[in-house]
């Protein structure tokens, strides 16, 4: 099964890093006039963050199940197990630390949607 995984990480960053500041500046925005700094270096830790998270815990699920079964098949049969556990956690971490909020809450969206991607990811066509 080809997974197109540095495009998934590159769209999971982007996506987790407006999630982020979107929760960010919607609590305090008139503090936040110079932001644009921190947003760009804040994609540096998000990255990481989106990196490991499909890395160890979303590709390994279509890797290990490469025999005879398509993106589809992996998405029906482990999305659900994977929305479930991911939402307990953020929501306990949201819970138990109401400050990082914004964290948990990006870290949802974007792990969801990085099933979405992977799942209905397209063959690419090469051209000689």
């Amino acid at each position: 099964m080809n997974l197109n995984v540095p495009l998934n990480i590159m769209k999971s960053t982007l996506l987790a890093t407006i999630i982020f500041w979107v929760v960010i500046l919607s609590k305090n925005f008139h503090e936040n006039i110079d932001i644009a700094l921190y947003i760009l270096v804040s994609m540096v830790p998000i990255s990481i963050c989106c990196t490991a998270t499909i890395l160890f815990t979303i590709a390994p699920f279509f890797w290990l199940e490469n025999n005879n079964k398509t993106k589809r098949d992996v998405f029906k049969k482990w999305f659900p197990f994977y929305a479930i556990l991911s939402f307990g956690l953020c929501f306990y971490g949201s819970i138990s630390t109401p400050e990082i909020i914004c964290f948990f809450s990006a870290a949802y969206f974007t792990s969801l949607q990085s099933w979405v991607w992977f799942a209905s990811e397209k063959k690419l066509k090469h051209s000689i």
